[in-house]
C-alpha cells in the first residue's frame, strides 16, 4: 500500500484511504469515521498504461484540487513506469511544467 500520508493533508476530518491493488492505477477515497468503505468518495485517480507507461488520467476532484494530490499521485506512480502523456490540457499542461521536469511534446488536443 502506498503512503500518501507522508505529506499532512486535511480533508475536513475525512478518512483517507488509498485503493492501491493495481501496477497501474491508484485510487484516493475517502469518508467519514462512520462510513463503511461502500460508501467511501473518489477523490483523485492515476492511471497509466501497463505496456508503455503513458499516464492515461490524472484527475482530482475540485473540491481537493491544490493541496497536492496530483503530485503526491504522481511521484506514487513514477517508480512503477508512469510517464508524462503527449495528450495534455491545458490544466494538465500547466501541471505537468510546474513539476519541472522534462516532458514530452504536446500532442495538440
Amino acid at each position: 500500500m502506498l503512503d500518501l500520508d507522508t505529506v499532512e493533508l486535511e480533508l475536513e476530518g475525512r478518512e483517507v484511504v488509498i485503493e492501491d491493488n493495481s501496477t497501474h492505477r491508484v485510487h484516493v477515497l475517502t469518508l467519514s469515521v462512520d462510513d463503511d468503505v461502500s460508501d467511501a468518495h473518489m477523490i483523485a485517480k492515476i492511471e497509466w498504461d501497463m505496456d508503455d507507461g503513458e499516464v492515461l488520467h490524472l484527475w482530482v476532484s475540485a473540491d481537493y484540487q491544490r493541496r497536492g494530490l496530483a503530485t503526491r499521485l504522481w511521484r506514487a506512480a513514477q517508480p512503477r513506469g508512469a510517464r508524462h502523456s503527449a495528450a495534455r490540457t491545458k490544466d494538465g499542461e500547466r501541471w505537468a511544467r510546474s513539476l519541472g521536469e522534462a516532458l514530452p511534446t504536446l500532442d495538440p488536443m
